[in-house]
């Protein structure tokens, strides 16, 4: 009978699994307003998390990302902004936006509209008049 136990060893690796990275951005709120005095009307977008990327600019179309999907809106130009990356849905798909996309008539923004939630890119397009400037900046 043997005086200690067998040991049997093998030189394996622990797998390290890295921490999860910070969750994306999460669009929860889109709020507009008109300033008449000033002359300009302001949409806003309200994020969950830390602000995204974005980009702005005039396109000649909108359309929905993903499935290329015509969006209609109000308006003489459209405004496409889209956030990246970010995301406009919860864990079971559902919309993290509760208002709902409308036409509002004000003298330059006239309506918005969801464009997409694809991959990391949450889009939202707007209907402008012809003579509407932009402008986009960050509020802390």
């Amino acid at each position: 009978m043997p005086d200690a136990p067998a040991q049997v060893t093998h030189d394996v690796r622990v797998p390290v699994t890295p921490a999860p990275g910070e969750p994306l951005p999460v669009l929860v709120g889109i709020q507009v307003g008109d300033h008449p005095a000033e002359g300009f009307s302001r949409i806003t977008f309200a994020f969950r998390g830390p602000t995204p990327g974005y980009q702005v600019g005039y396109v000649d179309r909108v359309e929905s990302d993903g499935s290329g999907t015509p969006v209609d809106l109000p308006g003489t130009a459209f405004l496409a902004l889209r956030f990246h990356p970010a995301q406009g849905h919860d864990s079971s798909g559902r919309s993290t936006v509760t208002t709902a996309a409308r036409a509002i008539g004000y003298p330059t923004l006239r309506g918005w509209a969801p464009a997409g939630d694809f991959e990391g890119l949450t889009s939202v397009a707007s209907g402008v008049g012809a003579d509407a400037l932009e402008r986009a900046s960050v509020l802390e």
